[in-house]
């Protein structure tokens, strides 16, 4: 495993940065060998009743989250134009306040897939788009994570190819990088299936979600989760773990730190994983959701394996070039 310490100041170990300069390719991608090790925050992960900024999380980690996984839901979507907007404006705010990168998602109206590649959905597509182009900086930003079930791939693949084909006809659109999160349980049950949403001329990566849901009776492996990775490479793209988590068992302790760690490192020696974020929610959260801290819940495995690795990971810390599409 790779270990380069962060540029961060203020932090345990924060050195001046041995790390290369970022590559010329779309934005905000880390040089070739690194990657945003990052994780979603909300769900009350820190605590009874209250959803903690980004920086109450990071100061709890005691590291930076060097991306922010955030999205918007499907009822802010629904709910109207400008509440939309709003929520991802906010997301990419936060992360964006914190130097991490801005990793955000977006559902999409009514799952009007058809409607949108028909261009009868332009106001909200371009409503949309104008927030992630008012930045400067890097915004990795996705359409419709997790499609599965949602509509036809044949549908979704002509929405993002016309949603990219609107974005390089803008002059502000340099700044962002479009995925798609595929459903990573999909490569499991259905190879086919998740091979349907493969296509070419739409998002520029491909990213998915894959969880460790088992209780660790067996070693703590996390080859799977990097499976549908070596496919993504085969079909020429780049890609991320978007979403990812594992359980814990008080009869089989450390084993989660392990996994984290055992992630990581398979992660680095693929080679074409550009982010690592973790699912900060329910059962996979990395603090135990209690009135009080309890430093031998299951849950701080989990922390203490991210920490751990959290030195190796790449650090969005600098403005955008914005790329030319033209």
């Amino acid at each position: 495993m790779a270990i380069h310490v962060s540029a961060r100041k203020g932090y345990p170990g924060a050195v001046d940065d041995p790390r290369p300069p970022p590559p010329e390719g779309l934005p905000g991608q880390p040089p070739s060998g690194y990657f945003y090790w990052g994780s979603s925050v909300g769900d009350n992960a820190l605590g009874a009743g209250s959803d903690p900024t980004i920086a109450e999380f990071e100061a709890w980690l005691g590291v930076p989250l060097t991306a922010y996984r955030g999205y918007v839901s499907k009822a802010t979507v629904d709910s109207g134009l400008t509440q939309a907007q709003n929520a991802l404006r906010t997301r990419i705010s936060n992360a964006l306040a914190t130097r991490a990168l801005p990793f955000v998602s977006t559902k999409t109206p009514s799952n009007d897939w058809a409607g949108i590649a028909a261009g009868e959905r332009n106001a909200w597509l371009d409503g949309m788009l104008d927030v992630a182009c008012s930045f400067t900086d890097a915004v990795w930003l996705v359409f419709h994570h997790e499609p599965k079930g949602d509509g036809t791939p044949t549908d979704f693949k002509a929405m993002q190819r016309y949603i990219r084909a609107r974005l390089e006809a803008r002059s502000d659109g340099g700044n962002v990088y479009l995925w798609a999160i595929l459903n990573g349980y999909q490569f499991v049950e259905d190879l086919a299936g998740f091979r349907a949403w493969r296509h070419d001329d739409g998002v520029h990566a491909f990213g998915y979600d894959r969880y460790y849901p088992g209780n660790f009776s067996s070693p703590a492996s996390a080859e799977g989760a990097l499976d549908p990775a070596y496919e993504i490479s085969d079909w020429g793209y780049k890609t991320a773990i978007c979403e990812t988590g594992c359980l814990t068992d008080t009869s089989n302790r450390g084993r989660a730190e392990d996994w984290v760690e055992d992630l990581y490192s398979r992660a680095h020696t693929h080679g074409g994983v550009e982010a690592v974020c973790w699912w900060n929610q329910a059962q996979y959260r990395m603090r135990y959701l209690g009135a009080t801290e309890n430093l031998d819940s299951p849950d701080y495995e989990r922390r203490r394996g991210w920490r751990t690795c959290y030195a190796g990971s790449w650090t969005y810390a600098m403005p955008t070039v914005p790329v030319n599409y033209g």
